[in-house]
């Protein structure tokens, strides 16, 4: 692995070789490198992903972000084949904390959306909200304030009307691997009757640092909703399970 570093010291390119020299895609990843920029004020506004010269990145090419003046991040895209594959546009309250954050299709049609509510101090998490396309709520978390981490995802019973059909459809029509955001690669997907196992790898963390895997739990819960929102909602009758691995391929906890 070689880094590249600019002349403030921020890291502007990672790139996998082999022993020889040779530039590789790693073991369950979908890429052989990535370079990164930064706007005037030290913020990151974009990850692009390459692979060699006879193997294509597999998932996202491309991710861009944009930011308010408080560096809040107001806008992400995700780009494949050079074209915007998905998007999301997120609001924030007077302290800086998100409160509601949207997805949208390759199309810019509505993918559904998230909403953040707040204690009367407008910083302490309450509840997070998962909103379908056409404004209905799928499912909800609360927050737990003694362990500091959102509940597992509890469904509404109108999620039970949909069919499992479409949306198990989606993870076996959906080519792996994929990036999820800039920490994550979701390696592996694996069907079995109603169940969808996700094997995740979180680039960042260690299994032996504990101290993050509060911030790993918290990510992956929000990815579990996230999904399980899409394709009309996770049926009642089906389960989304999420094998989470470290960096260095360790397996961390399972969701």
């Amino acid at each position: 692995m070689k880094y590249t570093y600019d002349d403030r010291n921020r890291e502007i390119e990672v790139a996998y070789y082999d022993i020889a020299g040779n530039l590789v895609f790693p073991q369950k990843t979908d890429y052989a490198g990535y370079k990164t920029s930064y706007n005037d004020k030290g913020w990151v506004t974009k990850y692009e992903y390459f692979g060699t010269a006879t193997k294509k990145v597999q998932g996202n090419e491309k991710i861009e972000y944009s930011y308010d003046e408080r560096g809040n991040e107001t806008e992400t895209r995700f780009f494949r084949n050079g074209k915007i594959y998905e998007s999301s546009k997120s609001k924030y309250n007077s302290k800086n904390k998100i409160v509601q954050k949207d997805w949208f299709d390759k199309n810019g049609k509505s993918e559904g959306k998230y909403v953040f509510i707040y204690e009367s101090d407008n910083v302490t998490p309450k509840r997070l909200n998962a909103i379908r396309p056409d404004g209905s709520l799928h499912a909800y978390m609360l927050w737990d304030k003694n362990k500091k981490d959102w509940s597992d995802p509890i469904f509404t019973n109108n999620s039970q009307s949909y069919s499992s059909n479409s949306w198990i459809a989606m993870f076996q029509n959906t080519k792996w691997p994929i990036n999820w955001g800039a920490d994550a690669i979701i390696t592996k997907c694996n069907i079995s009757g109603n169940v969808v196992t996700l094997t995740v790898k979180m680039k960042n963390a260690s299994k032996y640092n504990t101290e993050n895997h509060a911030a790993v739990r918290k990510f992956i819960n929000e990815m579990k909703t996230d999904l399980n929102s899409r394709s009309g909602g996770k049926p009642s009758n089906c389960t989304l399970k999420v094998i989470v691995i470290d960096k260095a391929d360790r397996e961390m906890f399972t969701l």
